[in-house]
């Protein structure tokens, strides 16, 4: 696997310098370049600086002094570059919401939705989320505090109340059941390799409960279980093929060969993402066909971690007086309940 990795130098004109984080990368890594060790390394005085101190003959300095030197150089953007790695990225997809609390972006993707914005903070349980869809004239508003979510139809006029989601809870989707179902007692979901299990013909993926309560944002951008299951379960598949700055965050970029019983369901034969290296988040996606034209792809933009959660401070029921509840009258004294007993 090849990964062209952008390296910052910090070191001024200082050849030994690039040496050393070079060297350190590539045995930290393991797959951004291949370096035939030798016990020395010889750094001849033509091409250092000009200083008295490189005058003379050449300077040896020994791998392990490389190593050591880098280390002090920094250390972080060791640890950084070091932690790249196929399971790194893959585990950080499945479990986004372990990485971040809080959240906002907008999300242009070719599905049943144009377009969704989504506000998010996990810390205090709330989140806001607007889906529009103009191929089915679709318009929806998800509002969470409080242990509960709102679910307003702008088209229809209707309003939905349900129990937030805040807490793991086992979920099993098979490739062609995409209704969920109660997981077996023992899978572990803190192990990524129990998460995917072939049950016959098909395999059945176990989820993690949606802490965001985001909703479509949930499954295109902050917590892409499916995507992830779909596209990179078989890691002989794809690869890190580098890094791109993309909305002001530092990403991985994975290309690949998508599994036909998943690609096929949007004409994708290959793809590309674009995945926020500290977080797992997908941040652009692009499937294309056979014949290397794009047929689906998510594109985030406005995108931050640090936001401050606003639309949840104005929000009131009063604005959908005239909207018709879908919930019996028993169902909302049910829920009621529930979050008055948490």
């Amino acid at each position: 696997m090849k990964l062209k990795w952008r390296v910052i130098y910090f070191m001024k004109k200082n050849i030994i310098s690039a040496v050393l984080i070079c060297s350190l990368l590539a045995i930290s890594t393991g797959v951004i370049y291949t370096i035939k060790a030798k016990e020395n390394i010889s750094i001849p005085a033509s091409e250092t600086d000009n200083s008295s101190e490189f005058n003379n003959s050449s300077v040896i300095v020994s791998e392990e002094e490389l190593v050591q030197e880098a280390i002090q150089i920094d250390p972080q953007l060791v640890a950084e570059y070091s932690a790249i790695t196929k399971d790194n990225i893959y585990h950080k997809m499945l479990n986004t919401v372990d990485f971040f609390n809080t959240a906002r972006g907008i999300i242009n993707a070719e599905s049943i939705v144009s377009e969704v914005s989504f506000d998010v903070d996990m810390s205090s349980a709330k989140s806001y989320v607007k889906s529009v869809g103009k191929e089915y004239n679709t318009d929806l508003e998800f509002y969470t505090f409080d242990g509960k979510t709102y679910r307003f139809d702008n088209v229809e006029k209707t309003k939905q109340v349900s129990i937030a989601q805040d807490s793991k809870v086992e979920l099993a989707r098979t490739e062609i059941e995409l209704s969920a179902q109660n997981a077996t007692a023992d899978v572990n979901l803190d192990q990524d390799s129990t998460r995917v299990v072939q049950s016959g013909e098909y395999n059945t993926y176990y989820y993690r409960a949606d802490p965001t309560n985001s909703y479509v944002a949930s499954s295109l951008c902050l917590f892409p279980q499916e995507l992830t299951f779909g596209y990179l379960s078989n890691k002989n598949l794809w690869d890190i093929t580098g890094q791109v700055t993309y909305e002001g965050r530092n990403c991985v970029i994975i290309e690949g060969t998508a599994d036909p019983s998943y690609g096929d369901r949007f004409d994708v034969a290959t793809f590309t993402m674009y995945v926020d290296s500290e977080t797992g988040i997908l941040l652009k996606y692009d499937g294309y066909n056979d014949e290397g034209i794009r047929t689906d792809y998510i594109e985030v933009t406005d995108f931050s971690l640090t936001p401050k959660l606003t639309k949840n401070s104005t929000f009131t029921l009063d604005k959908y007086d005239s909207y018709t509840w879908l919930n019996t009258e028993e169902e909302l004294q049910e829920i009621e309940a529930y979050v008055n007993s948490k």
